[in-house]
């Protein structure tokens, strides 16, 4: 089989879709294109020999405009969309991809594609974590250490800092921005009471962050939504508390007060009673599991990959009678979030 794989240039970097590339190359020849989606990459595209003859085309992370789609004409395309990238498109706009074939990594993603009967595969990956073990115990006497990545300005960081206080955390590790000149006013100070432990620089390997967090008792998830969230799911198999937003892809794996925590909102949060020590121990076995099945189905990737050239589905449901959860998404994801950023009662 002869496959081309769209990525993002920044996966150089970070390696995340090794994992999906490593199970492609078990099939046939793989060429990786990193594309930058510009006019002249796009007529580039267009005129690959490679490209026209391959047996499928997949896209990572990469929602590519139907025009070039319709310009390629191929009958076997694979997307891999993320659901963070992409929680605000409607039915209306899925279904101008529905002769394309998809895999989701979220179940919330899944379902819209289920309903409007386009071909497609659900799973919960789940990343392999080389160090597992703690290297020196912290005194119980030093209270609950937890890790926050501000990955946006939009945090409101003075109500998390204050629900964590509440549920007993003395101690912040704050990853921030790059630039140190936004946050002068947590640099390793007490704030209200909590130490923080100031970071705006990342670590030098990815080894040095997860022993950074498994120094930890509670990682806050970073952002309100994930696409597979290998973040969080790092920090249950190294056993932390993990305390997320309610919602995609952190609910699809938490279960509130059992494995991790799930809030409505930071000020929820800090109402929460808790048993950190059992949600820890639980969330380390949870991982395990959930590692289990990623591991057991890995074989469906195989029969989804080559069922897709005899899955061409002739009726595909109307977006039409799914008008209400368009309205559904444009207010509840698209307009309240956007008010509530500008007035700054956002939490994310």
């Amino acid at each position: 089989m002869k496959i081309v794989f769209f990525d993002h240039v920044f996966h150089k970097k970070t390696e995340s879709s090794n994992f999906f590339l490593d199970i492609l190359r078990t099939l046939g020849n793989v060429e990786v294109y990193y594309w930058d989606f510009s006019k002249q990459e796009e007529d580039s595209l267009l005129k690959n020999n490679f490209i026209k003859d391959s047996d499928l085309l997949v896209f990572w992370q990469i929602l590519p405009p139907t025009s070039f789609l319709s310009k390629i004409n191929h009958d076997n395309i694979l997307l891999i969309p993320m659901y963070d990238a992409c929680c605000t498109l409607t039915y209306r706009k899925w279904y101008a991809y529905r002769k394309c074939h998809f895999i989701c990594f979220s179940k919330k993603l899944y379902n819209v594609f289920c309903r409007l009967g386009v071909h497609s595969l659900y799973l919960q990956y789940v990343p392999v974590i080389a160090k597992m073990e703690i290297n020196k115990e912290r005194s119980r006497h030093d209270g609950l250490k937890a890790f926050v990545w501000r990955r946006s300005l939009s945090l409101n960081v003075d109500c998390l800092f204050r629900s964590l206080k509440d549920i007993g955390v003395k101690t912040i590790i704050f990853r921030d921005l790059p630039d140190a000149s936004l946050s002068d006013e947590y640099r390793d100070k007490v704030f209200d009471g909590i130490n923080v432990r100031y970071v705006n620089k990342w670590f030098a390997t990815h080894e040095d962050y997860l022993e950074s967090i498994l120094t930890c008792d509670v990682y806050v998830a970073p952002r309100l939504y994930e696409g597979i969230g290998l973040s969080f799911l790092e920090a249950m198999g190294l056993g932390l508390c993990v305390m997320a937003p309610d919602q995609p892809t952190m609910n699809e794996y938490i279960i509130d007060g059992y494995n991790g925590v799930l809030f409505k909102s930071f000020k929820s949060l800090g109402k929460k009673k808790l048993n950190i020590l059992a949600i820890k121990k639980q969330a380390k076995e949870s991982y395990q599991q959930y590692l289990n099945r990623w591991n057991q189905s890995i074989p469906q990737i195989y029969s989804f990959l080559y069922s897709i050239d005899s899955n061409r589905a002739h009726k595909f449901n109307s977006p039409y009678w799914y008008l209400w959860r368009d309205i559904d998404i444009f207010f509840r994801i698209r307009v309240i979030p956007y008010i509530k950023r500008k007035l700054r009662k956002s939490d994310y």
